[in-house]
């Protein structure tokens, strides 16, 4: 609606004061190209943009602000009075309440520092920290919550070290019997192959390997009977 300078019918819709501050800049565009030099509204307009664009400096709505700017002396006064307010409220947080009130310049800036300058006079009266009773018991909750982190962390530390520990031995013994069981499994290889059948039973450790053997020593049988039938007929 704004890129068509359909005013009347954004004026409708604008809700939130971002989209009525975009609804204003578009109406001081418009009143510029087209009635800078005849119309008598035009100073008017100009007057009620700068009155938003103060109220929102004021109360640091900068997004606000930025969209009501049209001039390089508007971006630069913005820029300045944000800067200025994070410096206030820098101040502010650090207790620097004299600082605070020299860096403002409204009169909402001064009353918000007072404010706060106030609430936090408040509370530290309703404290008492120089009370002495107050001091001990500071110093006991302190120690207290410093001894338990201290426990906390070499605890943690111990559990880490046993985990640790733990951890090694389980994969030093995994290893050791991964190296056996390769170990045992060659020996009943070789076995097998050497024709040491009894010997590479007593190394099975499943009924799958004892199958294998079985299988092997029948049919390496006939060939040793052909083997000493042969021999006997050569005696």
């Amino acid at each position: 609606l704004l890129t068509g300078w359909q005013l009347a019918e954004a004026n409708e819709l604008a809700v939130t004061p971002f989209e009525q501050a975009k609804l204003m800049r578009a109406s001081a565009l418009h009143a510029r190209r087209t009635l800078g030099c005849v119309g008598s509204g035009m100073p008017l307009l100009e007057e009620e943009r700068k009155r938003q664009l103060s109220d929102a400096i004021d109360s640091c709505a900068w997004n606000v602000a930025e969209v009501l700017a049209l001039t390089e002396t508007e971006v630069e006064a913005i820029a300045t009075s944000k800067r200025r307010a994070e410096l206030i409220h820098a101040a502010r947080l650090r207790g620097k309440f004299d600082c605070a009130l020299k860096l403002s310049v409204s009169d909402a800036e001064r009353r918000a520092v007072e404010n706060w300058r106030d609430r936090v006079n408040a509370s530290l009266a309703t404290v008492q920290l120089t009370s002495p009773a107050t001091w001990k018991a500071a110093i006991r909750l302190q120690t207290l919550y410093r001894g338990s982190s201290a426990r906390r962390l070499r605890e943690e530390h111990r559990l880490g070290s046993a985990a640790v520990l733990l951890q090694k031995s389980y994969r030093g013994h995994a290893y050791r019997a991964s190296l056996a069981e390769e170990r045992r499994k060659a020996r009943l290889q070789w076995h097998v192959e050497q024709g040491g059948f009894d010997e590479a039973l007593q190394l099975v450790m499943c009924k799958e390997e004892q199958r294998e053997v079985v299988r092997a020593q029948m049919v390496e049988q006939p060939r040793m009977l052909r083997c000493l039938a042969c021999f006997e007929k050569l005696e």
